[in-house]
């Protein structure tokens, strides 16, 4: 841009104060700044505040944990458990040099998430930064594959055992992966259980091609120290095909399901008439091997959202004050007071 737009640009915004700004007016700021036929790329879609916002209150995020998205986008998910643990340190401390402290640690330290398109993930570094300096951790690669990270996202990623790498595990999980879109790659493929099935003669044998989200899925697994809790946003086919019960079954092994809740095609609209689920997840100490391994785990939670907050053409709807018209505030109640994290 000249001089000349430049200034013309900061004239006109100088009046606001984004530092102070609500968390939403940001993010739709960003939004606007990426070309809309590119969000809709390969299944990429920005996650509505409102879907964000009932993910992380369930999650419930603290400030001596760790979150990550392996597919973080703008950076939706990660902001939101910056906001929410930001106001746990200002209701519990006092100190307001203290809690501005805490603050920053934690964006710098807790806050982690990866994204393949760099264009996007630098909209995450300034919302970030703007949000409170959690810009740090936020890296440019393919979640999926480690193969070309650089040696600065394999610190942050990775740990080395022996002559291998494997993957950090981290307390919290947020994302909402691409789901559109098949990955080929043989590169990536093997790494992946589910990337794998049994022929007649019972040999496993691999899938020529397998749907970006379910390796997402074993990939936040992978990532998630056990104990650790998850929210992942998933096709609703997912949870109810019948050709895809062996995902369920790998999930089943691995964690336990604590809440599934049902969202409308609206949700994502105008990128895709997709309808979603957000699944709620805690991993297991270690994978179990039979049903009855999991007779004791705590009751799964169920809620079906009817009134997105959206309209069929994927616009907002709103009350008269600007709050979204959704259910997805009294879900997220429901959720709280059903499940217990760590209760077995």
């Amino acid at each position: 841009m000249s001089d000349d737009t430049v200034a013309f640009c900061v004239s006109a915004l100088q009046k606001g104060y984004l530092l102070k700004s609500d968390a939403d007016v940001l993010g739709s700021a960003f939004e606007v700044m990426i070309n809309p036929t590119m969000k809709g790329d390969k299944g990429q879609y920005f996650t509505p505040r409102h879907v964000i916002d009932l993910c992380i209150s369930v999650l419930r995020p603290r400030d001596t944990e760790t979150i990550f998205d392996p597919s973080c986008g703008s950076g939706g998910f990660l902001v939101s458990a910056m906001e929410h643990v930001f106001s746990e340190i200002r209701r519990e401390r006092d100190d307001e040099s203290e809690i501005l402290e805490n603050q920053k640690d934690y964006a710098s330290h807790n806050v982690f998430g990866i994204d393949y398109d760099p264009i996007i993930a630098k909209v995450a570094k300034a919302y970030m930064l703007i949000w409170g300096d959690g810009r740090s951790n936020i890296c440019v690669g393919d979640g999926l594959n480690e193969v070309n990270w650089n040696d600065e996202m394999k610190s942050k990623f990775l740990v080395k055992e022996g002559a291998r790498y494997s993957p950090r595990k981290f307390d919290i999980i947020a994302t909402n992966p691409p789901f559109a879109g098949d990955i080929s790659a043989e590169s990536t493929l093997k790494k992946y259980e589910l990337a794998y099935k049994l022929d007649s003669a019972g040999r496993s044998k691999r899938k020529a091609k397998v749907s970006r989200d379910i390796l997402f899925l074993e990939r936040c697994l992978d990532f998630l120290e056990p104990g650790g809790r998850m929210a992942i946003v998933l096709p609703r086919g997912t949870l109810k095909n019948y050709n895809d019960e062996e995902i369920r079954l790998h999930v089943l092994r691995r964690a336990r399901i604590r809440a599934a809740v049902s969202l409308t095609g609206n949700m994502f609209k105008p990128f895709t008439n997709t309808k979603t689920c957000i699944l709620f997840l805690e991993k297991r100490d270690h994978p179990v091997g039979a049903d009855a391994e999991m007779a004791e785990d705590p009751d799964v939670s169920f809620a079906v959202s009817l009134k997105p907050g959206k309209d069929r053409s994927g616009k907002l709807i709103r009350d008269a004050d600007g709050k979204i018209l959704s259910d997805l505030e009294e879900i997220r109640d429901y959720l709280v007071k059903r499940i217990e994290w760590g209760a077995i």
